[in-house]
């Protein structure tokens, strides 16, 4: 193992890439060399979408039509992926190829994830490695790790495995099985023959208890950096010598992505009747638990174009392959840069999915509001089985907008006001929930970058700052142990809500709250634009992103909103407590000099002096 050190260092401000290799990236779980020899190859979505689509009439439960109109199906045309992608290869060399290990798993494994800009990825009919995360991906997929249970065939499909995935999770290691067959989380269909109508070529149903299983979306959903190592006093070195991870352990390398985890060490991977009510469930009888739950809900639908005739029927629990999640535009980019031919979107589908995220997004979480004093209390409680907000958080962030109104409707102030023009927010005027990732340290002086640089995946190694809402079931030292702590901010075990406190203006009568998530970012979609120079892709991401038709500067999704009456105020009741009495003096006096917005400062000049006390006094009860 070499840890970088100072003789292989850079010149501050001369980037320059890591000197890593495929090697350094190499993780364990089914490799492309195992693909070459397979029986049966991994072909495209589009020999499932006669069976699996476009059977019903009003809504998209169909698998097919449900997968294809969201970004688990054009991970691999993802422009902003694409842009971030170019950045990685310019940090690390071949580090891209790590990245298309999930993004484009079938190009991967059929090896063409080098050169590794995706520039060897191949479209088509049969086989296609633009095709995301497609069917033959997670229907061939086997549990890494061994759960009584599952297929007896599962054993020997890991023990062929050159370099089998121990009990780590994350970091794209999936096992796959190398027979074309369907695994799936319905017993009934593998126990009935005749059911099966997959004769051409043949494939068997499997029941798979796995694809029931988070574990079985934690493949694409931890993500760690394998050329970082953890220390003893808990910081991430760098690691580059063109063997992979000394130690392979996912938590020995920097958390990225944890939602995983988060979910592993929250009170829904316990089982427990967690969300108030069945908004995510669908037609689920019990708790929301696994990922599956809130993400594929199920449904009653039939699961192909024959349910209607025996021995098929109508389902009252096909998974809805909708996926809905958090992002909030780039499927439009996706759709302006390729023909519906290629991707199966169209408008319908894009509608249908856009709604859902949008759903998923409000059903996230849940507000409310008191007043203390002369301050209001805003509680943002958080639902979803992971932080809030979760997952890739380069250029994602989520906070309060207020707007505070007089009693003629007129506004007082106004806090975290998205601005339309720019895509940005004043974030020191309101609450931000947000993670902040760094190369810090030995990692930015190898890269030659400035010691903080932010927006460089595969060169972080610290997090500088991540207040964002844990979920039910938090436990702190549960959270530190797998790397991923609040940061900047405290949260008791147990809370999985954030109280913020606004000052009440003058004046103010009623108060407008929103609770809103924006997707990218002004500073993360200039900083693939800035940071782009060796091919267009900053340009092509940025450009979408500022296209009012497209990405419309990321305009926020409205997670929440409530409108709040307030109780008058009295002139020069600094307390909050209905009367100026002594107590407000004592309070005025000891905030006595510079103290901006602070309520002390009666008349708003940023300053509490002789005019504040004489206005205080003039109203003394």
């Amino acid at each position: 193992m070499l840890i970088l050190v100072p003789s292989i260092l850079f010149a501050l401000g001369d980037p320059v890439p890591l000197p890593t290799s495929v090697e350094d990236f190499l993780q364990p779980g089914t490799q492309p060399d195992d693909m070459v020899q397979m029986l049966d190859p991994l072909t495209s979505s589009n020999t499932c979408q006669s069976c699996h689509g476009d059977y019903l009439d009003d809504n998209f439960h169909e698998p097919w039509d449900g997968w294809v109109s969201n970004l688990m199906a054009q991970s691999a045309r993802d422009p902003i992926w694409h842009a971030a992608l170019t950045i990685a290869n310019q940090d690390a060399t071949d580090s891209g190829e790590y990245c298309i290990r999930c993004h484009a798993p079938v190009g991967w494994y059929r090896g063409h994830s080098l050169p590794s800009d995706g520039s060897a990825l191949e479209g088509g009919f049969q086989v296609n490695d633009f095709d995301g995360v497609n069917c033959q991906i997670c229907h061939r997929a086997v549990s890494p790790v061994p759960v009584p249970g599952d297929p007896f065939e599962d054993d020997a499909i890991r023990a062929a495995l050159e370099f089998p995935p121990g009990d780590g999770y994350g970091n794209g290691r999936l096992v796959l099985d190398p027979v074309n067959v369907r695994r799936g989380p319905y017993s009934d269909i593998a126990n009935n023959p005749a059911m099966n109508l997959h004769i051409s070529p043949p494939a068997d149903v499997i029941h798979s208890p796995f694809h029931q299983r988070s574990a079985a979306c934690s493949a694409c959903h931890e993500v760690r950096n394998p050329v970082t190592m953890k220390q003893s006093d808990g910081t991430y070195a760098p690691v580059a010598d063109g063997e992979p991870h000394p130690t392979q352990d996912p938590y020995d390398m920097y958390p990225e992505q944890t939602t995983w985890s988060e979910w592993l060490h929250s009170s829904f991977a316990d089982g427990a009747d967690v969300v108030p009510d069945d908004r995510f469930a669908g037609n689920l009888d019990g708790p929301v638990s696994t990922c599956q739950d809130c993400h594929m809900p199920d449904r009653v639908a039939g699961g192909c174009f024959a349910w209607e005739n025996e021995p098929w029927f109508e389902r009252q629990d096909l998974g809805d392959h909708g996926f809905a999640g958090a992002n909030s535009w780039v499927l439009k980019g996706v759709r302006s840069l390729y023909d519906d031919s290629q991707t199966g979107l169209s408008d319908e589908r894009m509608e249908a999915s856009l709604e859902r995220n949008i759903q998923m997004m409000r059903d996230a979480s849940d507000m409310e509001a008191w007043v203390e004093g002369n301050e209001l209390v805003v509680r943002v409680t958080n639902w979803s089985g992971h932080k809030l907000p979760t997952g890739y958080s380069e250029g994602r962030r989520m906070w309060l907008q207020l707007r505070w109104l007089d009693a003629s409707g007129g506004v007082v102030e106004e806090a975290g006001v998205w601005n339309p023009a720019t895509g940005d927010i004043d974030e020191a005027s309101t609450k931000v929930w947000k993670s902040v990732q760094v190369a810090a340290g030995a990692m930015a002086q190898a890269a030659g970058v400035p010691d903080g640089t932010t927006h460089h995946l595969v060169l972080l190694n610290k997090t500088e700052f991540d207040n964002r809402i844990p979920p039910a079931g938090f436990v702190n030292t549960e959270f530190e142990a797998f790397g991923a702590p609040p940061v900047g901010a405290t949260y008791a075990d147990g809370q999985h809500w954030d109280d913020s406190r606004f000052v009440i203006p003058a004046g103010a009568t009623q108060v407008a709250v929103t609770l809103l998530h924006q997707t990218t970012t002004p500073d993360y979609i200039n900083s693939l634009l800035d940071n782009n120079v060796t091919d267009e892709n900053g340009i092509v991401a940025w450009s979408l992103w500022n296209d009012p038709e497209i990405g419309n500067r990321s305009v926020p999704v409205d997670m929440d909103a409530l409108v709040f009456d307030l109780e008058p105020s009295v002139p020069g009741d600094v307390t909050g407590d209905g009367v100026v009495d002594f107590s407000d003096l004592l309070a005025l006096l000891s905030a006595w000099g510079p103290c901006s917005g602070c309520p002390e400062d009666l008349d708003g000049d940023g300053d509490v002096g002789f005019s504040d006390l004489v206005f205080l006094l003039s109203n003394f009860s």
